[in-house]
């Protein structure tokens, strides 16, 4: 399923390329994702690995997929490396971002110009509530980051009136708490919003993490579009939409639970 390689040798860059592409072949199994711990490398290496995993190369694809790690936060000299690599990959499936860049670093359109299906960032405090609403991934995932209960709100009261964002699915934790059941009544008493279908659950249950409490709202619009509104401890929402049909696609994700008994 995995492989990882370490050489004592500077340099190897294109060998460790040609034996992966050579064990890839011998097991018929196509690479899939590089996982790349940019801090242990230099400028120069990231960029010849990343020129030899995640660029396409002739008749050989780029990998679907990469994880950017670092280990420690980024310093000023990280940040540039790391926009260095963003702006070279070509990741078309997941691109998921687990370090923490200093507060100056930013998103550059060209970061995201493939569009991947996953985004995700870690330490996503350096991407701004408008980059949000813009991102075209289909899922997104962001930690740390700088939302408020102002833009919760905007969230569900501009999906109620007829927004469609650019994405599915986005999970984000809130810098603040959330109460999702003072902003859902507070819109669905404005008479323009008294056709809106709304179903509510509440569940309170013990994990690994202590007691969580999760509230779910489930809305749906006179056009037939269903938004699901999950949130977790009043400061991680997740948030879905789709049309009537997409609910009952096994692949449509499931925010409610099933009862216990």
């Amino acid at each position: 399923m995995s492989i990882q390689l370490f050489t004592s040798q500077e340099g190897q860059t294109a060998t460790m390329y040609t034996f992966i592409l050579y064990l890839s072949d011998v097991f018929n199994v196509p690479l899939g994702t590089i996982e790349l711990h940019f801090q242990e490398f230099t400028r120069v290496e990231n960029e010849n690995i990343i020129e030899f995993y995640c660029r396409n190369r002739g008749t050989v694809p780029a990998v679907r997929s990469l994880r950017l790690i670092g280990k420690r936060s980024n310093t000023p000299e990280d940040d540039e490396v790391v926009d260095s690599i963003l702006c070279r990959q070509q990741a078309r499936y997941k691109l998921q971002l687990l370090f923490e860049p200093t507060p100056e670093f930013k998103l550059k359109p060209i970061y995201l110009q493939h569009n991947p299906i996953l985004f995700e960032a870690h330490h996503s405090h350096w991407i701004s509530f408008e980059e949000i609403l813009e991102c075209k991934s289909t899922n997104i995932r962001l930690s740390n980051s700088i939302l408020n209960s102002t833009h919760f709100k905007w969230f569900i009261e501009n999906w109620i009136d007829g927004w469609i964002p650019p994405w599915k699915m986005i999970v984000t934790d809130y810098c603040e708490d959330i109460d999702i059941d003072d902003c859902v009544n507070s819109l669905i008493l404005i008479e323009r919003n008294s056709k809106l279908q709304v179903h509510r659950e509440e569940k309170i249950f013990n994990d690994h993490h202590g007691v969580t409490r999760d509230i779910y709202y489930c809305i749906c619009r006179p056009d037939g579009t269903v938004g699901e509104f999950l949130v977790e401890n009043n400061n991680t929402l997740m948030f879905s939409l789709s049309c009537e049909a997409e609910r009952n696609l096994p692949s449509y994700p499931k925010f409610s639970w099933e009862d216990d008994d």
